[in-house]
């Protein structure tokens, strides 16, 4: 059994949540591999931290939300870690998240039933019928949904529009033989599914690439098909909220429900409240 696990994080903002996470999970038995998007300014990132733990910050690629370079930038960090290799898990998490539990409950949690894959997957009927239209056609042109110039903005949209209608008269859909699931993008997985995913690199471009919101379809996807499918873990080890926020964003107020959760990591924080996030840590470290 591999004890040492790899914690990946992929950052754009909120400097200091990304060092209160380094700190939290610095630890002589992780090993930190980090992507700085490359729209960031990576200097109000540095310098980042460690007393036990080895950090890489991996090589930096543009990532838009919602868009294929979220899965490339995944893929990316899943290779770096993996070259070195050698862990139980590998974590995915985002900058502003934060562990909930100590490193010594994480371990000793994960390594207790170490063939366990952990998604979070979501079923309904709704997202069936999202599902279909997301992947069933070709959406071009998707890094600049949110692009700062508008009129560059207004013109990819009419563009995106004008080929999917195009695809639409011609009837050039896309065909899947799997089942199609959606799952949040965060994740935890073993060496072996990491191995997985990064054997089917080229599938998973080949068939999301030009999906509407491929990070949470296609390696979902993937592994919800594949021999992994009957190791998923019915545990949630992520608390996040979809009722209040997209996700809601936890304050001061939310302390007491986040340290009475059994959930391993929660997201997402921001630093507009340092002394909420110090008591996150503080807490968590006296557990």
């Amino acid at each position: 059994m591999n004890n040492r696990h790899a914690y990946l994080i992929l950052a754009h903002n909120e400097p200091e949540i990304l060092k209160m996470l380094v700190e939290m999970i610095d630890d002589e038995r992780n090993d930190i591999y980090i992507h700085i998007d490359k729209k960031s300014d990576i200097n109000q990132f540095l310098p980042i931290n460690v007393h036990h733990s080895n950090l890489t910050l991996t090589e930096r690629i543009k990532v838009n939300w919602g868009g294929w370079s979220m899965v490339e930038a995944t893929l990316l960090l899943l290779s770096t870690a993996r070259k070195k290799g050698g862990y139980g898990y590998y974590h995915l998490l985002s900058g502003v998240d934060l562990p909930l539990k100590t490193q010594a409950y994480i371990h000793s949690k994960l390594d207790a039933s170490p063939t366990l894959e952990y998604f979070d997957f979501s079923f309904s009927e709704h997202n069936k019928e999202a599902l279909i239209n997301c992947t069933e056609w070709r959406y071009i042109l998707r890094e600049y949904v949110h692009d700062s110039l508008v009129i560059r903005r207004k013109l990819c949209s009419f563009a995106r529009k004008c080929y999917l209608q195009f695809q639409k008269i011609l009837n050039l859909k896309k065909n899947y033989n799997v089942e199609l699931v959606k799952a949040s993008n965060w994740f935890s997985v073993t060496e072996a599914c990491c191995d997985y995913i990064l054997s089917k690199a080229s599938w998973l471009e080949d068939n999301f690439k030009y999906s509407c919101g491929p990070d949470e379809i296609a390696i979902p996807t993937l592994v919800f098909n594949s021999p992994f499918h009957s190791n998923v873990s019915k545990d949630t080890i992520r608390k996040i909220d979809w009722n209040r926020g997209e996700p809601y964003t936890w304050c001061k107020e939310d302390i007491n429900e986040l340290l009475s959760s059994t959930s391993l990591f929660a997201r997402k924080f921001a630093s507009n409240d340092m002394d909420f996030i110090s008591k996150i840590k503080l807490s968590v470290f006296c557990k």
